[in-house]
């Protein structure tokens, strides 16, 4: 694990994948056990940020790998989703999903194509993805504020959400769109815990 936060060289890598996908499936179980029955596993998060925020660091091959070789077949049998590749942004996604269409078995256990969506996002529609009948999310965001509304809890943050949402829904045709923080101080949250109000981009997450 990199200290700190930030990435770190060597990166951290995934060392003993057999025992580290058995955890996953005694925590799958559990949570099924506990009456929760869980859609989606991610095979990482950010696996292109050099193990950035206590991150494992994976090349697109080994990501593929992964997920072909162990995420995918320990899941299916659970009724399990898998994501991939939970990239930082649309700029590290091309070499992952390609890497992820390049290996057979990763391709065809991997159900969701995801991205966080951090400095860029998708520019066109996937017809790879639908066309296989997969999904194609965006999982991760926080807009942060605009030069008219630097506390981010006004329309000018509200406006700048709600022209991302509408192009990566209906030009890029994602499935699915998530925002990052509900509660956070400064410009993340949708409550602003520094200012005690819900930000006007709350209200633009509610009307979509």
């Amino acid at each position: 694990k990199c200290p700190g936060n930030s990435a770190c060289t060597p990166p951290p890598k995934l060392k003993d994948p057999q025992g580290w996908v058995n955890q996953l499936v005694a925590f799958v179980n559990t949570m099924k056990t506990a009456g929760v029955d869980l859609y989606a596993i991610s095979a990482e998060n950010e696996p292109d940020s050099g193990g950035m925020n206590g991150t494992i660091s994976y090349t697109a091959t080994e990501l593929a790998t992964w997920v072909g070789s162990y995420l995918g077949p320990a899941m299916a049998p659970l009724g399990v989703k898998v994501m991939a590749p939970e990239t930082m942004n649309w700029y590290g996604f091309p070499s992952y999903f390609t890497a992820l269409q390049n290996n057979a078995d990763a391709w065809k256990y991997t159900s969701i194509l995801a991205s966080h969506r951090y400095g860029l996002g998708p520019s066109k529609p996937e017809p790879t993805i639908t066309n296989a009948g997969k999904e194609y999310w965006e999982t991760e965001i926080d807009t942060g504020t605009t030069s008219d509304d630097p506390s981010a809890d006004g329309m000018g943050s509200a406006l700048k959400l709600a022209g991302i949402i509408n192009d990566d829904l209906t030009k890029a045709n994602l499935n699915a769109w998530h925002y990052w923080w509900l509660y956070a101080g400064g410009s993340s949250g949708l409550f602003d815990t520094n200012t005690k109000v819900w930000t006007k981009r709350f209200w633009i997450m509610g009307q979509f």
